[in-house]
């Protein structure tokens, strides 16, 4: 029984340092959040993206985890930033759920 327990751990390890090294990999892309590309969106195409309703998106936003800049009373987005952080939290989903 400890054998199969010990194999289990192992195969876990496995496969947390598997995902590890994809986030790794999404990380290294990264960019820095002022270089904005041509494609700013405003908050319901990247409601319409991130497949979430106002209220919590822009929660997200005014904590600071997506980047924005304001057009007069507007918010705008880099389209790159809400597909990255989209990106971000399906991989922390995935690496939570293996930790579980």
């Amino acid at each position: 029984m400890n054998a199969m327990l010990e194999a289990f751990e192992v195969l876990k390890q496995e496969i947390v340092q598997e995902v590890l090294s994809e986030v790794r990999k999404e990380l290294a892309i990264e960019r820095k959040p002022s270089q904005m590309s041509d494609k700013a969106i405003g908050v319901k195409e990247a409601c319409e993206i991130m497949g979430m309703s106002r209220n919590p998106f822009m929660e997200i936003v005014k904590a600071g985890k997506i980047p924005y800049h304001m057009a007069g009373t507007h918010f705008r987005f880099d389209q790159r930033d809400i597909e990255y952080y989209k990106a971000k939290m399906k991989v922390k989903k995935k690496v939570k759920g293996l930790s579980a």
